[in-house]
């Protein structure tokens, strides 16, 4: 991975879009040992910023805020997650969506 120079120029799979993950603010609160897919809790929402030539129906900007399963990975101290366009659950135009409120993983 270390080798890509810019992930948005990955050539993505058909009806697929790459996400940047934004996380969530750390907080004090300490939070059970039980849950078993930690990382999905700390992730406040995902920016599409690829996506296949075939999707039609979502844009590169556009925000998701709940999605099926699927694997992250790093690149450059980020977060990603390639995710197949049928698994994306709420998505939203940038200009529907409040950038500022920030969340705790606690939240």
């Amino acid at each position: 991975m270390e080798r890509i120079k810019d992930i948005t120029k990955v050539i993505l799979p058909k009806g697929h879009v790459l996400l940047k993950m934004h996380m969530k603010e750390k907080s004090q609160i300490i939070l059970a040992d039980t849950v078993t897919d930690r990382n999905r809790y700390d992730v406040s929402y995902g920016e599409i910023i690829s996506k296949a030539s075939n999707i039609e129906y979502y844009d590169v900007g556009d925000i998701v805020m709940d999605f099926g399963p699927s694997e992250g990975f790093k690149w450059n101290d980020n977060q990603y997650c390639l995710v197949l366009d049928l698994v994306l659950g709420m998505v939203v135009k940038p200009d529907n969506f409040d950038f500022k409120m920030k969340e705790s993983i606690s939240a």
